[in-house]
């Protein structure tokens, strides 16, 4: 349905020109024509260089209707006036050849920037585009030469391009099955764990007691993963509490429940239902959603939404995960110092806003995720070092969670998290948000921690882990992020 548009113009303009419409032809050929193809090209180089394809939603909201009106434009100008500077350009050999192929290299070019990646080809960069483009080169006049052309222009050939097209099939299926990160047939998918979770509390400390290291503060640690066996357990594996969060005032009972919010962007969106889901099978807690889609801490209306949050809810304890547009914000203005000074300032204000009534707050860091566009690198985590900082520098009590042993135990992006008797799916296509293994791991992982912060127990994995919350939409958002 998003390329639809493209398509249908292209059909209307090629029979536009093959029929030779006479009012297609005077405003193409006449100064309209040339005054919209100028203004065409202008679009199409602003929209190329500054238009993030995966974070601009409205450029999916009519921006490639818009886009495929411009490239009409300049096809219909070209072939009905050939004189001009890029009717010139584009009767270049090379590109006349790339014309003729295009829809083949069209139909190619997703299985192979899907196939060949980062993981699979050990390389990025320059490195991984070259192997890609002669992929997409190789396979492109193999399907014309063995297929197309047969098809189209040779018809004492076609029933040999017809024999190609089950062949091609098999191809595109073997490339499908390569591409795609099944588990193994041991592996667990969203199971139902039938014992309950144990939460291991830090050791009390002294005055005499050597300070927490950077790495062993205010994480959560799974325990090490077991081998596959023939009966894999039922069981999500513990995670581990290794450093005292800041307290909680509040002594939380099932008639006045310790009141939690849930504030961020697209990325706590997702992984909301798993946490409500776990928070609301303990009787002692109360969650308060306030996940919003584009919202970000360093937004200027950010602390007045916050404090109206605050004023709302009346929360105990805040749960809060930005993520890519805070990140965004530091990378447009090439992580200066001013810059960093600039969002670490914005940052301590909207946790100290939080903070304001006593709550206490949690701020998870940004998981290992990839960027988006064609060649998916780790997206740089920067913003993770403001946070540090920023929940050192805030008044009321701020901890920092780091979000790798939850999602990423390694520290590198991956849709899959290997645990004792199999895989869960953590993450959506994208490599970024989550799916509902991933969101089931962050009430898992929250849950512990708040009964290390506070009376409450930790939720049984058995009464939540699995139920209709893993049915949500979101899960389907795009649709088939979360298959596997």
């Amino acid at each position: 349905v998003t390329r639809s548009s493209s398509i249908l113009l292209g059909a209307l303009l090629g029979i536009a020109v093959h029929h030779r419409w006479s009012a297609a032809r005077r405003y193409l050929t006449g100064p309209v024509g040339a005054l919209a193809s100028a203004a065409s090209l202008a679009f199409l180089a602003w929209s190329w260089v500054t238009i993030d394809g995966s974070d601009d939603a409205g450029f999916f909201d009519g921006g490639f209707f818009v886009h495929a009106v411009a490239v009409c434009v300049i096809i219909g100008r070209v072939t009905l006036v050939d004189t001009g500077l890029v009717a010139r350009v584009f009767s270049i050999g090379p590109l006349r050849v790339l014309g003729i192929v295009s829809y083949g290299l069209y139909l190619w070019h997703w299985p192979v920037i899907v196939i060949a990646n980062l993981e699979r080809t050990g390389t990025d960069g320059a490195t991984l585009l070259a192997i890609r483009l002669t992929l997409m080169t190789v396979l492109t006049a193999a399907s014309y030469v063995l297929i197309e052309r047969p098809a189209r222009h040779d018809w004492s050939r076609r029933r040999h391009a017809i024999w190609g097209l089950p062949v091609a099939a098999a191809v595109t299926a073997v490339l499908l099955v390569a591409g795609s990160r099944a588990p193994d047939a041991e592996a667990v998918v969203g199971v139902v764990p039938t014992t309950t979770t144990t939460t291991t509390a830090p050791a009390e400390t002294t005055d005499d007691a050597a300070p927490a290291t950077e790495t062993d503060s205010d994480t959560v640690a799974p325990e090490p993963d077991g081998e596959a066996t023939e009966e894999p357990s039922a069981e999500p594996p513990p995670l581990v509490v290794t450093a005292t969060p800041p307290p909680v005032l509040a002594v939380p009972t099932a008639d006045d429940p310790l009141s939690v919010l849930l504030v961020g962007d697209s990325y706590l969106f997702d992984a909301e239902p798993g946490i409500v889901a776990a928070f609301e099978s303990v009787p002692e807690i109360e969650i308060r959603t306030g996940a919003r889609f584009a919202f970000a801490a360093t937004d200027d209306d950010a602390l007045g939404v916050l404090a109206d949050l605050r004023d709302e809810h009346e929360p105990d304890v805040v749960i809060t995960m930005w993520a890519r547009f805070d990140a965004a914000w530091l990378d447009d203005r090439d992580d200066t110092p001013a810059a960093r000074d600039e969002i670490e300032r914005r940052m301590t204000e909207a946790f100290d806003v939080l903070a304001a009534d006593g709550a206490a707050v949690v701020v998870i860091g940004l998981a290992p995720s990839l960027g988006g566009g064609i060649d998916r690198v780790p997206v740089d985590r920067a913003i993770n070092e403001v946070f540090l900082a920023a929940t050192a520098g805030a008044i009321g009590p701020v901890v920092y969670l780091d979000p790798d042993p939850v999602v990423a135990p390694d520290g590198t992006p991956d849709r899959w998290l290997a645990v004792d008797g199999g895989e869960l799916l953590v993450r959506k296509v994208d490599v970024s948000h989550y799916c509902g293994d991933g969101a089931a791991r962050w009430g898992l992982a929250l849950g512990e921690l708040l009964a290390a912060m506070t009376s409450v127990p930790a939720a049984d994995p058995a009464d939540w882990w699995t139920g209709d919350w893993r049915e949500d939409p979101r899960y389907d958002e795009p649709e088939g992020a979360c298959a596997p």
